[in-house]
């Protein structure tokens, strides 16, 4: 297997703005953890919104993360911090399988190993489980399982181990009582490398069968496992995890890498659809970085990536958010539905996918739907990661919930942007709403409003797309582009507002 230094992290990360605009980097692939928990980490934050305190296990905080999800957003909005309650249905943690062996590669499988065995979970509308970046606070640490029970608020906890070599891998796994200790189930596995998905497979089927009973949702796991496509080549395999961290970088250089590492994985595995998502997230980033040469183009090669992932796998609920994420970019509103509709059909219980499907209601008509969806992805990942608030801050705000969407803002990745600006202006908190204004403009002087909606997708309905505009106005920002922008941007989609505008000239 090709060799890489360091690690992966969590599965999902959407992350942050292009300079002065409100449109960002989204992906399915594997990234860092924001440690956000309220009963795992004790923290404080500076001004700047930076941990500077321990996190209870004698280590500093992760930087700005650490004070940007659940624990900074109830304090915002002075809600009480308490155990979590248990949900009506048998609820599991997987934690972080241990990696046994030396091999950096090793690092890559026990991540996918877990991540795998919790998608494969999540697919059972009869189990709750819990997201992969609440459960990798527990990485490397040993918790006693009825702390991790309270803290994330399940029945039961599955742990184990990997060790790989270059022919076989031994697994072991064993599914605990949380408020006892007991174990419930395990097994070692000593097979040949290859074998390592039908394990994962096997040790889904184990898990829903003793939680479930072999009636309804272990029939369900045992058809959601056999829909899902296991990777054919293993070296392919490890290009397309390659990719996904080298695409998190989130750098121009490190795209093109990531790029580059998933068609060698689709030069290896031309069926893998997993590498034609990643592939066609790249070609979003080249938007999201703002480097592409044609915005069209990028559009184009991201469209036919993930048709081609859905046509392999019809049954990969992250293709189907993808591609209904595309189409949604291009305005195409009935398909976006659909596909994103599908998406959650296939994975109901995904904390990730229920974001990405967030961040697109207010564009499509549904920010008390896009509510109601963030906070049943909160409750799946308690710890969640910062990037969450983005799409919080979004749905709060078209929803009309001004001041929870301040709070989920004021927590996010950045602290600027138009909706922040435009979030204090229908506040009136306007000396706020001047200075934000005044920084978006700063970063980028030709930004408006017109010109973001034509980057980032326009709106399904009248009434948000005046939510907008209301609140830009109110924070002093431009409504419509200048005659400059248009002339280096003739492809740009015009306001009809701003077009009557320009024709009264």
């Amino acid at each position: 297997m090709t060799q890489v230094e360091g690690k992966l992290g969590a599965r999902v990360r959407f992350a942050g703005r292009a300079p002065g605009q409100e449109h960002r980097r989204t992906d399915n692939g594997l990234s860092r953890v924001a440690r956000t928990g309220a009963q795992a980490i004790a923290h404080q934050c500076d001004a700047n919104g930076f941990s500077y305190a321990t996190d209870g296990r004698g280590r500093g905080g992760d930087g700005a993360d650490d004070c940007r999800g659940r624990a900074g957003l109830n304090a915002y909005l002075r809600q009480p911090l308490t155990a979590l309650p248990l949900p009506d249905k048998p609820s599991v943690a997987v934690l972080p399988f241990d990696n046994l062996s030396d091999d950096p590669a090793g690092d890559r499988l026990a991540d996918a190993l877990t991540e795998n065995v919790i998608t494969n979970l999540s697919l059972s509308r009869d189990l709750f489980v819990i997201a992969r970046n609440s459960t990798l606070t527990y990485k490397d640490r040993s918790v006693d399982p009825r702390q991790i029970g309270r803290e994330l608020g399940v029945m039961y906890i599955l742990e184990g181990s990997i060790q790989a070599s270059s022919d076989r891998a031994r697994i072991t796994a064993q599914l605990i009582e949380a408020a006892t200790g007991r174990h419930v189930w395990s097994n070692r596995y000593d097979r040949p490398l290859e074998d390592i998905f039908a394990i994962q497979d096997e040790v889904t089927e184990k898990v829903a069968g003793t939680l479930t009973g072999w009636e309804g949702a272990i029939a369900e796991a045992e058809r959601a496992v056999a829909r899902r496509k296991p990777p054919a080549n293993l070296q392919a395999y490890d290009y397309y995890l390659l990719g996904i961290e080298a695409k998190h970088k989130e750098t121009k250089e490190d795209n093109i890498r990531a790029q580059e590492l998933f068609r060698k994985a689709l030069e290896l595995d031309p069926r893998s659809a997993r590498a034609y998502t990643g592939l066609a997230l790249t070609y979003g980033y080249e938007i999201w970085l703002s480097y592409t040469r044609s915005r069209a183009r990028s559009l184009r090669d991201w469209l036919a990536a993930v048709q081609k992932a859905v046509a392999l796998d019809p049954y990969d609920g992250e293709a189907h958010m993808v591609l209904g994420y595309a189409y949604r970019m291009l305005n195409d509103y009935e398909r976006a539905t659909h596909e994103l509709d599908r998406g959650l059909e296939l994975q109901p219980n995904s904390p990730d996918l229920l974001m990405l499907y967030v961040e697109n209601l207010p564009m499509l008509g549904n920010p008390q739907k896009g509510v109601e969806l963030a906070e049943r992805a909160i409750r799946l990942n308690p710890n969640y990661p910062a990037w969450y608030l983005y799409g919080l801050h979004r749905v709060y705000y078209f929803a009309g919930e001004f001041e929870k969407a301040l709070a989920a803002a004021r927590q996010a990745q950045e602290l600027s942007g138009p909706l922040l600006a435009a979030i204090y202006g229908q506040l009136g908190r306007n000396a706020e709403a001047a200075e934000g204004a005044a920084n978006v403009l700063k970063l980028d002087p030709d930004w408006s409003a017109e010109r973001d909606i034509s980057d980032t997708g326009a709106f399904a309905r009248q009434a948000e797309l005046d939510l907008y505009l209301d609140g830009i106005r109110k924070a002093g920002l431009p409504v419509c582009a200048s005659a400059t922008a248009l002339q280096q941007r003739p492809e740009m989609k015009r306001l009809p507002i701003c077009e009557q505008a320009r024709a009264a000239l």
